[in-house]
């Protein structure tokens, strides 16, 4: 039992090693890093639930394909949004006395990428297909059920930074693992749906978000 025990955690190690490998890939390859962003949360959140009956690399391949759109537009967007604020931050930074009220401003905005940079990638999981309005809407759901979930997800992030510049060896299973905590820290704060409002584009008759909507299992819920 203990053997068995040890192989099935040797195995999920292996997996998350494999995992943050394919993760690097895309993002060298610079077009597919959104999407592999989002595959690399839907794997993890498979091998949390036990249902990874492909392997690692087809479960990475289906899902980088399923999410490429979405997640290039939505987390691309992102990406030119935090330049924009980065390029304002530097300006802003050499101005004198006015300098003061433009920097809260832009710590402001800055904080509130940061917390939609924790959920968007499991927005997009949750529904590859969604439009990029449909993903804006579930993720600032997310960030009103569970804000201490983004910062938790956020502080995890950090630490990651650290840990991968003290000892850089650590970047090829850091990935891996913070993707396991943010499936699982999106898994606990979605047990019950949210009360949202209706949405146009809902494949419901109601029009009203639904509680499997939320549903981790293959990135899309059930029926969908």
């Amino acid at each position: 039992m203990r053997l068995t025990g040890l192989m099935s955690a040797l195995q999920r190690i292996l997996d998350t090693l494999w995992l943050s490998i394919l993760w690097w890939l895309c993002v060298l390859l610079v077009v597919p890093a959104a999407a592999g962003t989002t595959a690399l949360l839907a794997v993890s959140a498979r091998m949390q639930d036990a249902r990874l009956e492909s392997g690692v690399t087809r479960a990475f391949a289906r899902e980088l394909r399923r999410s490429m759109r979405t997640a290039t537009v939505v987390l691309g967007s992102w990406v030119v949004l935090a330049g924009v604020l980065a390029v304002n931050l530097s300006v802003v930074g050499a101005m004198g006395a006015l300098r003061i009220p433009l920097l809260i401003t832009l710590l402001a905005v800055g904080m509130t990428l940061a917390l939609y940079a924790s959920v968007l990638p499991m927005a997009i999981v949750t529904d590859p297909g969604a439009s990029a309005r449909g993903v804006l809407r579930r993720a600032s759901c997310a960030l009103l059920r569970a804000p201490l979930g983004a910062v938790h997800t956020i502080l995890g992030m950090a630490c990651a930074v650290v840990l991968v510049v003290a000892l850089p060896l650590a970047a090829l299973v850091v990935p891996g693992g913070l993707a396991h905590i943010a499936a699982m820290s999106w898994r606990r704060a979605h047990r019950t749906a949210p009360a949202v409002p209706p949405r146009a584009d809902s494949g419901g008759p109601t029009g009203i978000l639904r509680r499997d909507e939320f549903s981790l299992s293959g990135g899309l819920a059930p029926g969908r």
